[in-house]
C-alpha cells in the first residue's frame, strides 16, 4: 500500500495527511505525525475526505447543452464551444460582462491562471474568488499579512485570548485544540459569542451577545461589558482570534474595523481564520477599483461552486445569462444549468499549493488519477487561456508555478452585490444562524460523503430550556420558524449553550426576529 503525503482540501487549517493508495485507488487517509499543523491528528471532515473520490457520480467527461439537454463531449468540442460562447458575449456586451467566479478550494496555480484569464484573456475585474467569504474589500490587509497578524504557534505564548464567534472545535479543530492546551496551561480566555460552547465553558468570561462588534467597539472606547477592561489591560501579550464569515459582510467590516483599533495595543496580534482549504490564496488576488454587479453579467465561468444550491437569487441570474460554464467534480445544481460543464480533478488526484490561514503554503500531491477524462484545474484554466490568446501560460505544473513566482498578474476585484436587512416583523426570539456550519452544509465534497451525511443530515433548532418550558414545547419535537428571511421546520433541540431569547440552526442564513411554533 502507498501513502502519498498531501493537504487536506477543507478547512483553512492546513492538516498534512497521508493517501493511503491500493491498486490505483484511495482506501483511507492517515493523520502526518510529524506535520506542524496535525500532528498526528484529523477531524472528521480529514478522516472522511477521500470518500467523495470514486463515488460513481463523478464527472468524468465534457458536457455541452445542445437542444436544451446536456450531452456528453470531448474536450476539443467542448472548449471550442467555450471559447466561441465567451467570445460572443465579449464582442456582443464588452468583457465586463463576463464573470469568473471560482472555489475556496482551488490551489494558487488555478487562481493565478484563472486571474489572468479574466483580466488579459476576457478583459474583465467581474471575478469573485471564494463565494464564503463574501466581497474580500472588508478584510484589512494589516490583518492578515502585516507583522500583528498571528500564527498558530502564538496561541500559546499568549495571556490572554480574546475569542470572537463559536464552533471552533468543529470548524478549526487545529486552532481549537491549541485555545484547549493554552487554557490547560494558565492562559486567560475571554469568548463573545451567543452561543456556549466548550471553548465558552472553559473560559474566565463569557460575554454571551450576538452582536460581537459593539463589544469590540466597547472595548476600543473604554466602555467595554463586565470584567474584560481589567483582564484587557492588564494583559501583555494579548490575541484576538476570529473566523472570518461569521458575521454579514457588513457587520464583520465593523468588527475588523474595531480590531485595527484593538492593535493600537503595542503588543497586541490577531489570529483571523479563514474558512476554507485555500480562502487565503483567494485573498492574496483580491483588487482595488469598483466592484462589479452580477446582474450585468451575460456570461459566467463558475469553477468548483455551486451558487444555485445556496443562493437564491442564483437562478434568476442565470436566466439573464446567455451562457454559463460549470467545471466541477460532480453535476451540481448549478451544473445542471450550464452550457458547457467540465470534469475536474479532485485534491487528491492534482498537485498545485494550498495557502492555509496562517500563510504557509502547501503542496498537494497527486496520489491516484482522476476518473475517465477529467483533468486538474491548472491544466483546464490554461488550456482556456491559451486558446483565448495568452501564450505564455506554461503548459505543464513547473512552468504555471514561475509565472506564479514571477507574478505575471493583474490583480482583479471580486464582485459582489450588497444585500439589505429585511424589515423586522417577529419579535419571539432572535435568529442567530451559525453560518460556518451553513457552509459545510452546502458544500460540494461534504454532500458527497457518506459518514459525514449520516451525522449532519438532520434539520434542527436549538432553544435555551427557559424558552423551551416558556413555549410549551418539548425537545425532539417538530418547530415551525418564521421571520422575514423566510420560513423552515426542523427538529427541536434543548441547550443551554444557547442563550435565553436566542435561536440557532446552521441551516438557514436569515437574521433577526423569528417566531417559532409547534408544526402542524
Amino acid at each position: 500500500m502507498q501513502r502519498i503525503l498531501t493537504v487536506c482540501p477543507h478547512c483553512s487549517c492546513g492538516c498534512g495527511l497521508y493517501v493511503l493508495v491500493e491498486r490505483g485507488e484511495a482506501v483511507g487517509v492517515m493523520p502526518s505525525v510529524g506535520h506542524p499543523i496535525s500532528q498526528g491528528r484529523l477531524c472528521m471532515k480529514g478522516w472522511t475526505s477521500f470518500q467523495h473520490l470514486h463515488r460513481a457520480e463523478r464527472l468524468d467527461s465534457p458536457y455541452i447543452r445542445q437542444n436544451g439537454t446536456l450531452k456528453r463531449a470531448g474536450w476539443e468540442e467542448a472548449l471550442t464551444h467555450l471559447v466561441e460562447g465567451l467570445g460572443a458575449v465579449r464582442s456582443k456586451d464588452g468583457g465586463q460582462a463576463i464573470g469568473v467566479w471560482a472555489s475556496g478550494r482551488s490551489t494558487d496555480e488555478e487562481l493565478f491562471l484563472l486571474s489572468r484569464l479574466a483580466s488579459q484573456g476576457l478583459g474583465t475585474t467581474a471575478v469573485r474568488f471564494d463565494r464564503s467569504l463574501q466581497s474580500l474589500d472588508h478584510i484589512p490587509a494589516s490583518l492578515v499579512e502585516g507583522f500583528r497578524a498571528a500564527k498558530f504557534d502564538e496561541v500559546q505564548a499568549a495571556d490572554l485570548l480574546l475569542i470572537f464567534g463559536h464552533g471552533f472545535p468543529e470548524h478549526h479543530p487545529q486552532v481549537a485544540s491549541r485555545i484547549l492546551k493554552a487554557m490547560d496551561e494558565g492562559t486567560s480566555a475571554v469568548v463573545i459569542s451567543p452561543y456556549r460552547d466548550l471553548l465558552a465553558e472553559r473560559a474566565v468570561l463569557h460575554l454571551r451577545v450576538s452582536s460581537p462588534e459593539e463589544v469590540a467597539l466597547a472595548l476600543t472606547e473604554e466602555e467595554p461589558p463586565g470584567h474584560l477592561r481589567a483582564l484587557w489591560d492588564e494583559a501583555k501579550w494579548p490575541l484576538v482570534i476570529y473566523p472570518l464569515k461569521s458575521l454579514p459582510p457588513d457587520r464583520e467590516a465593523r468588527l475588523l474595523r474595531a480590531f485595527e483599533s484593538l492593535l493600537a495595543k503595542a503588543s497586541a496580534k490577531v489570529l483571523l481564520l479563514f474558512p476554507r482549504a485555500n480562502s487565503r490564496g483567494a485573498f492574496r488576488w483580491k483588487g482595488g477599483g469598483a466592484a462589479s454587479e452580477p446582474s450585468g453579467l451575460k456570461a459566467l465561468l463558475v469553477v468548483e461552486e455551486d451558487p444555485a444550491a445556496w443562493n437564491g437569487n442564483f437562478r434568476e441570474l442565470v436566466r439573464g445569462l446567455d451562457f454559463l460554464v460549470v467545471q466541477d467534480l460532480f453535476l451540481t445544481e448549478t451544473a445542471e444549468l450550464a452550457h458547457v460543464v467540465l470534469p475536474a480533478a479532485s485534491f487528491a488526484e492534482k498537485g498545485g499549493t494550498l495557502t492555509n490561514t496562517e500563510g504557509r503554503q502547501q503542496t498537494l500531491r497527486p496520489a491516484i488519477l482522476p476518473p475517465g477524462d477529467a483533468r486538474p484545474g491548472w491544466a483546464i484554466a490554461a488550456e482556456m487561456a491559451r486558446r483565448l490568446g495568452l501564450a505564455d501560460v506554461g503548459s505543464t505544473l513547473e512552468e504555471i508555478q514561475q509565472g506564479l513566482s514571477s507574478g505575471q498578474v493583474q490583480a482583479v476585484l471580486p464582485a459582489e452585490t450588497a444585500c439589505e436587512s429585511p424589515p423586522e416583523r417577529f419579535a419571539t426570539l432572535e435568529h442567530v444562524p451559525n453560518r460556518l456550519g451553513w457552509m459545510w452544509l452546502k458544500d460540494t465534497i461534504l454532500r458527497h460523503t457518506d459518514d459525514w451525511q449520516r451525522e449532519h443530515q438532520d434539520r434542527w433548532v436549538e432553544l435555551h430550556p427557559e424558552d423551551v418550558k416558556t413555549l410549551g414545547l418539548r425537545p425532539g419535537c417538530m418547530v415551525q420558524v418564521a421571520g422575514e428571511g423566510g420560513e423552515f421546520q426542523a427538529t427541536l433541540r434543548i441547550s443551554e449553550r444557547v442563550g435565553p431569547g436566542v435561536l440557532v440552526t446552521p441551516h438557514h442564513l436569515f437574521e433577526g426576529p423569528v417566531h417559532i411554533e409547534r408544526a402542524k
